[in-house]
């Protein structure tokens, strides 16, 4: 059985509109916000996002406020300094697990003490994603004026209003202007894919400017698929469906040796201090594709492959390791309690990008990316396993 979707989607008439436009040459440029690039894993170079370098060789251009642009590169420094603190704790970890010596970790983390900063891998990456998808930065200033701000800030339009921190809208309102004015300038329409409200408040009211919640469906609209595309997403579909197939049970595998731990939310309580050391998925209990066109996506096609974005409800049984401590008021130190883990059954939405070879199919042939958003585990009452193996 499909599943529904349960986050707001896309009105289907609006996109079937936006995709005659499309098609008849009145919309030929696509924008983003930073929410895209938040949702879909902050990867310039691979998954969903990257798929934006199509438009290297597409008709349409796409086009980026330097605004969004700025908060792109904010979000990906954070995400780099978090990932390089994780890295260099793991290592630790895993050196302990496997019976390592502490030296193979110190030269190790020499190795990434060299390694550029966040800030010097962040701006490479952004240059070689603007080389490769020849994106359009669009600078405020060239087409917009304090005066149009003003107006939408002491008139309450989009996106500001009585709700909102009026201060915290100024950038999105900046964005939304330069590529209303933009669009302007150039007698061009754009695709703007994001998931705010205040966006699309302000897209609503723009003659120039469509709004399109989902990005795997805002590619799609830019599509061209001929017959025989069509009929290998009707035989993907039918072999996601199917339980027994092989592509469902490579999935299944890769699901299962997914990481969900930089991604999971747990709750618990314990008479103890904790914290979490690891989550697992120890048992996939059923992956459910999500009912029509919202379960699979064609997001890309050129003369060798194409990429199509999956949408699945996933039933789990995660496996959550602690780590135990109670403060000593006597010494004056902390003392540890020893670790534990709990199975706790959980539910959570994914993504499934596929790149797949149009000359075969293999579904092996190809390659496959997943991204998952907040994982949500309750714990409940945890305690380290020796009190739950006294006997």
């Amino acid at each position: 059985m499909a599943a529904q979707k349960n986050n707001g989607a896309d009105d289907g008439e609006n996109l079937s509109k936006i995709k005659g436009l499309i098609e008849a040459g009145e919309i030929d440029a696509i924008s983003i916000d930073t929410t895209v690039f938040d949702d879909n894993g902050m990867r310039l170079d691979k998954g969903l996002f990257a798929q934006l370098q199509q438009f290297s060789r597409h008709p349409s251009d796409l086009i980026i406020s330097e605004v969004v642009l700025k908060e792109i590169q904010l979000h990906l420094i954070e995400h780099l300094q978090k990932a390089k603190g994780r890295f260099s704790r793991d290592m630790a970890d895993a050196c302990e697990f496997v019976g390592g010596e502490i030296a193979e970790v110190s030269a190790l983390k020499e190795k990434l003490s060299k390694m550029p900063l966040p800030e010097k891998l962040c701006e490479e990456q952004i240059e070689t994603f603007i080389e490769q998808s020849k994106a359009e930065i669009i600078v405020a200033e060239k087409y917009i004026q304090v005066g149009d701000l003003l107006k939408l800030y002491f008139e309450k339009l989009p996106p500001f209003h009585n709700e909102n921190p009026k201060k915290k809208e100024f950038p999105d309102a900046i964005a939304l202007a330069s590529l209303d004015g933009w669009a302007n300038a150039e007698k061009r329409k754009i695709v703007v894919v994001s998931r705010d409200g205040d966006w699309k408040s302000y897209c609503d009211k723009s003659e120039n400017l469509y709004l399109v919640r989902d990005f795997a469906a805002a590619l799609e609209l830019f599509q061209k698929p001929d017959q025989f595309i069509r009929s290998r997403l009707e035989r993907i579909r039918a072999d996601l469906e199917n339980k027994e197939s092989d592509m469902s049970r490579i999935l299944r595998q890769y699901i299962k040796d997914y990481d969900v731990w930089e991604t999971a939310v747990i709750e618990a309580d314990s008479q103890f201090e904790f914290e979490e050391e690891g989550v697992f998925i120890k048992e996939i209990v059923d992956v459910v594709l999500l009912e029509g066109e919202d379960g699979i996506r064609l997001t890309d096609v050129d003369d060798d492959s194409f990429s199509i974005n999956c949408e699945f409800q996933v039933e789990a049984l995660f496996t959550v390791e602690f780590r135990f401590r109670k403060w000593d008021s006597i010494d004056k130190e902390y003392v540890r309690m020893g670790k534990g883990n709990v199975a706790v059954p959980g539910k959570f939405e994914m993504s499934v990008n596929f790149n797949l070879p149009i000359k075969s199919r293999d579904f092996e042939d190809g390659s496959l990316n997943v991204f998952v958003g907040q994982v949500f585990i309750e714990a409940g009452e945890i305690e380290p396993d020796w009190m739950s193996n006294r006997d």
